[in-house]
Parts: C-alpha cells; structure tokens; sequence
C-alpha cells in the first residue's frame, strides 16, 4: 500500500470554515475525504473533479505517490542550499559563471518564489496562489533553463531522478495554481 499525493482547489471561505480557525490537519484530512465515490462528479477536460457540493475538486492530473512530493521538495532544498545560500549571497562566488546575476534574476526570483511557494506548506489560501501563478507565469517558459541548477541533485533519487521528472512534476503545480487563480480559488494537497 502506497501514500499518495492529492491536490485539491476550493472555495477559499468555505474551506477555512470546514477545518476550523486553527487550520485542523485532521479535520482537513476528514474533510478531504468527502464521503464515496458518488459525491464526486466526472472529471472535467482541465482534470477538475468536483465534489456534487461544487466548492472543492480534486486536480486528478497530479495523484502521485507522496515519495514523489518529498523527493521534488528535497531536490529543490538541496538547490536553493547551494545555489541560494552560498553563490547568490557571495559576490565573489564564480562556481557557476553561466548563471548571470543580472540577466537571469527574473528567472531567479520566479524559481525561488514559485519552489519555496509549492514546498512550504499545505494550504495555499486565494493571495498566494495568485502570487504563485505569476511566479509561475515567468517560469513556465524558462523550466529548462534550470537544469544545470537542479539536476545534479537529481542524481541517485529513485523517484524524481531525471531532469524531465522533476519538470514535469514542477509543471503540474503550475497547472494547478493557474487553474486555481482563473477561478479565484485556494489550493491544498493531502498525503494519504
């Protein structure tokens, strides 16, 4: 038996209502749950599934296993560690002279807003993901060019162990808080 991953977009109120003013991990996780099968509707072309109340939908193009999630947001601690903290703090730092300060800074800030965004947390309230949407709005067309920075913490994770992987996993989030944005909704995932 597996731990998987789901992500969920809901009306933002009704969801903080739900859970509770303390933001309840267990009472979101019973939530989440939603009774059977039957109170979900088909999923829709944008891989939307809708519970029958229409607040909340499970994105069902991102159900992975949760091994998936913790290795992506390893990979992406083990490189803002090195990049972040060491070269773009020093200056003098010349370990990776094709990242130009300058030039690359958009590509920069849209990768640490959009990737700390995603892995600090479960529970993405309405005002971030709109700031996560615009980081991501920057980075979609540029994902490639953070594979020198990313890939080589890549190497020897049995999961998310390849470049594409790790984009293919990045671009789903991106799908998710757009989808999320264009309807004004909140974002939350679930291991289980």
């Amino acid at each position: 038996m597996g731990v998987y991953l789901s992500v969920y977009l809901a009306q933002w109120p009704r969801f903080l209502e739900e859970i509770g003013p303390q933001e309840n991990s267990s009472r979101a996780w019973e939530l989440l749950q939603l009774g059977p099968v039957a109170n979900w509707l088909e999923t829709d072309a944008d891989q939307l599934r809708w519970h029958v109340d229409g607040w909340i939908a499970q994105y069902r193009g991102a159900t992975v296993s949760s091994g998936w999630h913790l290795s992506f947001e390893h990979a992406w601690a083990r490189t803002r560690d090195s990049y972040e903290w060491f070269c773009f703090s020093n200056p003098e730092c010349d370990v990776f002279d094709e990242f130009d300060n300058t030039r690359d800074a958009p590509l920069r800030t849209a990768a640490l807003t959009f990737l700390d965004g995603v892995c600090d947390g479960w529970a993405f309230p309405p005002d971030t993901v709109e700031v996560l949407a615009d980081a991501w709005a920057l980075l979609a067309p540029r994902v490639g060019e953070l594979r020198p920075f990313i890939e080589p913490y890549l190497l020897g994770d049995d999961r998310v162990g390849t470049f594409d992987l790790f984009a293919s996993f990045l671009t789903r989030w991106g799908t998710v808080m757009t989808l999320a944005r264009e309807r004004g909704l909140g974002v939350t995932y679930w291991l289980w």
